[in-house]
């Protein structure tokens, strides 16, 4: 028939490797930029997990034997006896466009030519008879884990799905008549996986006591404007606002040291003038939604269009002298191409940021204040590229270790001792700032949540951006984390977020920082990354960024739907709020209890709630919860008990963390 063609792409290389493909050496698996490759079962340097291990930021399909494409992520397996198709940015579009699952491909290693026989019949019976099975077992899993969802509609749903996929079976008989119509089938597969996002959707966890957070570049113009913002934010459930406030060296706000940033500065917000930030957080706090004051520290511009021709000794100076990151010419493929950076060595800068801070917490009322660029730029990893060469800081660290005043750093550090210092000066230079902010911030309100975005991998943090966060929750500075994990798919998310708990070690919330909303990706993928958090034991996520959300109502609808479809209190907020959303949520299960015929005392268990609810301090509640959690073996068993277990422990958990806080203010 004539819809079935072939797709024949280039590929770039077979089982790459340094060798090979030098141009990629720096790369994981050596999968350079717009490079489609194949990786083969006997891969040298796959991993233990059988993957190809390349990095993230790239799609792959995995084929079995017989040709078939049997898997499709940021990360697959690679088959016994079969391969992996492997692409990044142009080669990874490729796969995104043109594979899906059942889909039949091969290659030719000579030619390095790969074909896909593309037949959207056989493949979508193919690809729909996995993913209506794998829904039906989420379905299970969701009943047997007690969440609460729409069990009706998801059972209607899951009917509907059954029949259209017989009607397409029957479609499939008639595939070679004159009346077969593609346009009907395709249709028709449409509309069968609607319905499985739809029930994907409802069936994902939505706890009620669950940080749900966006990161926000203020553009409003006007009060209508900043109400619809947060008229969305509300109706999705949100309840953290990050909104950038120090940032290109202004403020969002009205300030006597700096400018008002240009997104705003030509607003009036009706009853509350021209003062963005003062309009914001009166607006939010309505609509009980926190906000953060988002800072970007040493930061202060994309563009030498924001140079406000700060002192020559406040300038980040790079290796070749240079006080501009890259060659500042546009071209948006250089990390932080044409970034303006502030010296984190001198004290004068940090006097200078902390003036702005002070002022903006004397002015505002946050709700928490939201350290991001603290750090030094990219491009540590090669001395070449590698920054923090003022005059200052050179003199300083020479003075500091013992080395002649005629020394040049610059060669200094070509001695991997040295170097090691060079960065251990740098990193506490980094640490100073966190720790002036804490203090700061601190002496005006024990309210006030101290967060702080950061890179994910921990040493990769420290040797490249001289960002020693691990060390910063171990001091007891910081009382929300968010790693900025943005990633393509979910595999990566899983790790940052099970390394960020374990690096917290319930000393601050974890909430993971995503960014679901690439161009091409499908909605879904915010309930897919947003499980990946959650059931990876972070108490909350951030999603980058507001607009993404703001611009897309079937974004809105995924998150209404799904993991945000009830209301949430912030696990950092009001004791007596969290209590009362703790109860409420396992009151709402008590029917399944019923149900499920699991429970043995009822009314003891009632009573053990209540008690636990009328906690007045911390202790209190934690005691009463880990007695609550000993009792309940005697008022409830099998399903509902473990679930009971499940939301009583994430409870506890997050009072644990807030009584270590309590010690630390």
């Amino acid at each position: 028939m004539q819809y079935k063609k072939e797709i024949t792409y280039p590929i770039n290389f077979i089982n790459p490797t340094e060798k090979t493909n030098p141009t990629a050496s720096f790369a994981p698996a050596f999968r350079g930029q717009d490079q489609l490759n194949i990786y083969t079962y006997d891969y040298c340097y796959k991993t233990k997990e059988d993957k190809t291990g390349t990095n993230p930021w790239g799609f792959e399909a995995a084929v079995n034997q017989q040709g078939i494409v049997i898997e499709l992520s940021d990360r697959v397996k690679i088959p016994q006896n079969g391969y992996v198709i492997s692409g990044n940015s142009k080669g990874h579009d490729f796969i995104l466009k043109n594979i899906e699952l059942g889909s039949r491909v091969a290659y030719d290693a000579n030619q390095r030519i790969l074909t896909v026989y593309v037949d959207p019949v056989s493949s979508t019976l193919y690809s729909l008879n996995i993913k209506i099975k794998e829904i039906e077992r989420r379905v299970s899993h969701a009943l047997d884990s007690i969440l609460l969802f729409d069990e009706k509609t998801v059972q209607n749903h899951l009917k509907e799905i059954h029949n259209k996929y017989e009607k397409l079976l029957s479609m499939q008989e008639k595939d070679n008549d004159l009346n077969f119509s593609m346009k009907a089938f395709l249709s028709l597969k449409e509309e069968i996986l609607n319905l499985i996002t739809t029930i994907y959707c409802l069936t994902t966890e939505s706890s009620s006591i669950e940080s749900r957070g966006v990161w926000h570049r203020p553009h409003e113009k006007s009060l209508q404007e900043l109400i619809q913002t947060l008229d969305i934010m509300q109706n999705c459930h949100f309840n953290t606002l990050y909104v950038e406030t120090f940032f290109n060296g202004n403020v969002a706000g009205i300030s006597s040291i700096t400018d008002t940033v240009e997104e705003v500065k030509d607003g009036h917000y009706g009853k509350y003038g021209k003062d963005y930030l003062k309009a914001l957080i009166s607006e939010a706090h309505q609509r009980n939604i926190e906000v953060h004051a988002w800072v970007e520290n040493f930061f202060v511009g994309e563009h030498i269009r924001f140079d406000k021709n700060y002192p020559q000794d406040f300038r980040m100076v790079n290796y070749d002298g240079s006080t501009m990151q890259g060659p500042g010419d546009g071209n948006s493929e250089i990390v932080e191409n044409g970034f303006i950076f502030l010296d984190p060595a001198n004290p004068k800068v940090h006097a200078y940021v902390l003036s702005i801070y002070k002022e903006l917490l004397t002015n505002y009322a946050f709700d928490g204040f939201h350290i991001d660029y603290v750090r030094y730029p990219n491009g540590n990893l090669d001395i070449q590229t590698s920054n923090g060469y003022s005059e200052y800081a050179m003199n300083e660290f020479k003075k500091m270790y013992g080395y002649s005043p005629q020394e040049d750093v610059r060669e200094l550090i070509k001695q991997e001792k040295i170097m090691q210092q060079w960065i251990t000066y740098r990193c506490d230079k980094i640490t100073l700032l966190v720790q002036e902010v804490v203090s700061l911030v601190r002496s005006f309100s024990s309210n006030c949540k101290i967060s702080m975005a950061v890179v994910p991998e921990t040493e990769y943090a420290i040797k490249n951006k001289m960002q020693d966060w691990v060390k910063w929750v171990k001091n007891g500075w910081i009382d929300i984390t968010l790693p900025m994990a943005y990633y393509f798919g979910t595999s990566e998310i899983e790790i940052a977020t099970k390394n960020l708990v374990t690096f917290n070690e319930n000393k601050a919330f974890s909430y993971t920082g995503i960014s679901p909303n690439y161009e091409g990706v499908p909605s879904i993928m915010n309930a897919y990354q947003i499980e990946a958090c959650i059931q990876n034991q972070a108490q909350g996520y951030a999603i980058f960024s507001l607009p993404n959300i703001l611009n897309s109502k079937s974004v809105q609808e995924v998150l209404k739907l799904g993991p945000n479809r009830h209301v949430a209190v912030t696990p950092h907020g009001s004791l007596s709020l969290i209590l009362k959303a703790y109860q409420q949520e396992l009151l709402d299960k008590f029917p399944y209890f019923e149900k499920n015929k699991d429970w043995i005392d009822q009314q003891n268990f009632v009573l053990r709630l209540q008690q636990v609810v009328q906690s007045n301090t911390l202790e209190d509640a934690i005691k009463k919860i880990q007695a609550f959690l000993q009792s309940a073996l005697h008022d409830l068993k099998g399903k509902s008990y473990d679930s009971f277990v499940k939301q009583t422990q994430h409870l506890l958990t997050i009072l644990q963390i807030q009584q270590y806080q309590a010690t630390k203010i």
